[in-house]
């Protein structure tokens, strides 16, 4: 057998191909897990709100929010994954798509549920207090939160959106009449 100089063409393609597999892997590597939400040990306030419950309402509850990342110094950046806990049985894993950060100190982050074609999450948070929404649409089901963390938990409601009423053949709204 011949010894046959490596070619350059040949020399700059293993080259583009390690590069690739290097960055490839990096980039997963990059990508960060923060606990973001998980629920709390239900206390007698919870009980108050099982008088006034809707239909669609399946229950509510409390979550202590994890304001350490969503502060000035943010910690979570586009592709990290957010895991959610709303209730014991209710756990979410969450891959942020954008951050937006306003200049009266607001943020909001927008991402997608892990594993579902549909399913959006959102987050809006200040020093003043945070919302969530979650909607599943794979088990029908919406999470709503808010709260003004730390100094008190934030409370969530289930909702199951197979039991919410139609919306679209509704009542026309007949403005006032002004004389």
């Amino acid at each position: 057998m011949k010894n046959r100089p490596f070619s350059w063409v040949c020399s700059g393609r293993v080259s583009a191909f390690f590069f690739a597999f290097w960055l490839s892997m990096h980039s997963f590597s990059l990508a960060g897990e923060v606990i973001l939400v998980r629920p709390t040990q239900e206390t007698p306030a919870a009980r108050l709100f099982e008088d006034s419950k809707e239909v669609y309402e399946s229950r509510r509850g409390f979550i202590d929010l994890n304001v350490q990342p969503l502060l000035p110094a943010l910690e979570i950046n586009e592709s990290d994954i957010l895991e959610l806990s709303f209730f014991p049985d209710a756990h979410y894993r969450v891959i942020v798509q954008s951050i937006s950060r306003q200049k009266n100190g607001a943020m909001s982050i927008s991402g997608v549920i892990e594993g579902q074609q549909i399913g959006s999450f959102v987050l809006t948070f200040d020093q003043e207090g945070f919302l969530i929404t979650l909607q599943d649409i794979e088990r029908a089901l919406l999470y709503r939160s808010s709260g003004r963390p730390p100094e008190s938990p934030g409370i969530v409601t289930e909702i199951d959106t197979t039991k919410l009423p139609p919306m679209r053949d509704l009542p026309p709204l007949i403005p006032p009449v002004t004389e």
